[in-house]
């Protein structure tokens, strides 16, 4: 999924703060970009589980809303996640309200920030729109996958639990240059690559857990009893960071409820738009779960 040479030797980074009107560029540099800017592709926010939302309102919804002078007769996309909003699957319509995001200010800064989206396409006629993502993880090629991340951080606790939990989940999860390549195809940057691998959803336990056993085989812990687990081991961050989000753990998990079992996502016309999507490799069988665990251990261990 790699861009060919050319088009890497375009980019330029710039280091920017977007608490700032000017968004922390030189003045040079911030005029170049409004009288040249085509397409704007927001897609950075803190994963912060345990912070309200006014501590995305600095960096991250002010960040929104200074772009929309630069935005007009522009295109701006950005990017939200499935993960986090109760949203109408079809994506028809925004999310209207408030308490459809789920309750953390991770989700709910997202959602305030769509509605700026929507009225920045309102009153300067752009061309915007929200792109949805659910479970992004790590890259295709190396299977770099940031271990602080909840995912990782949950099977990382097998390493202090000795124990998995055992989710009644199906997963969907899309590598990071996939989604990347996705959203450059959605926004016509780059033509779409025909692919013909696949895009599956999977069983968390059926098919998620046996390739993380080890030897011996670690027992499999329903959600309830893998929090108590959780909740009654090593409480040192250093020694099992999992602990970190062991309240976003545990008002997800100490239930009864069944998880996210068969859940599916309306993406045909997405994929008619973007072979990346279309195509996107299933973690499990392509053997990238594997990547991702020696990935880790080489760091863990």
């Amino acid at each position: 999924m790699a861009l060919p040479p050319e088009q890497v030797a375009k980019i330029a980074a710039y280091p920017s703060d977007f608490s700032r009107p000017d968004l922390g560029l030189p003045s040079d540099v911030y005029n170049n970009l409004l009288s040249t800017l085509t397409t704007v592709i927001h897609s950075a926010w803190a994963v912060k589980f345990n912070f309200g939302i006014k501590s995305f309102e600095q960096h991250h919804i002010n960040g929104t809303h200074y772009f929309d002078p630069a935005l007009s007769r522009r295109e701006d996309h950005f990017s939200s996640g499935v993960l986090f909003l109760l949203v109408d699957l079809h994506g028809r319509r925004p999310v209207l309200k408030f308490e459809h995001a789920q309750n953390m200010g991770y989700a709910k800064s997202k959602l305030v920030t769509e509605h700026i989206v929507e009225r920045a396409s309102e009153q300067y006629g752009l061309h915007a729109r929200v792109i949805r993502i659910g479970q992004i993880v790590g890259d295709s090629v190396n299977g770099h996958w940031n271990d602080t991340k909840a995912i990782p951080l949950m099977i990382r606790s097998a390493l202090m639990l000795k124990a998995l939990p055992a989710l009644d989940e199906t997963p969907s999860w899309i590598p990071v240059d996939y989604v990347a390549r996705s959203l450059m195809e959605l926004c016509g940057i780059v033509n779409p690559i025909p692919n013909d691998i696949p895009q599956t959803t999977f069983r968390w336990t059926e098919d998620l857990l046996p390739p993380l056993q080890s030897r011996p085989p670690l027992p499999h812990r329903q959600q309830r009893e893998w929090i108590r687990l959780v909740r009654e081991g090593d409480q040192d961050p250093i020694r099992n960071p999992t602990v970190k989000l062991a309240g976003f753990f545990a008002a997800k998990y100490d239930n009864e409820l069944s998880g996210r079992k068969g859940l599916a996502f309306e993406t045909n016309v997405t994929e008619k738009n973007s072979d990346a999507i279309r195509n996107a490799t299933d973690p499990v069988s392509s053997g990238l779960i594997k990547k991702f665990v020696e990935r880790w251990l080489e760091a863990w261990v």
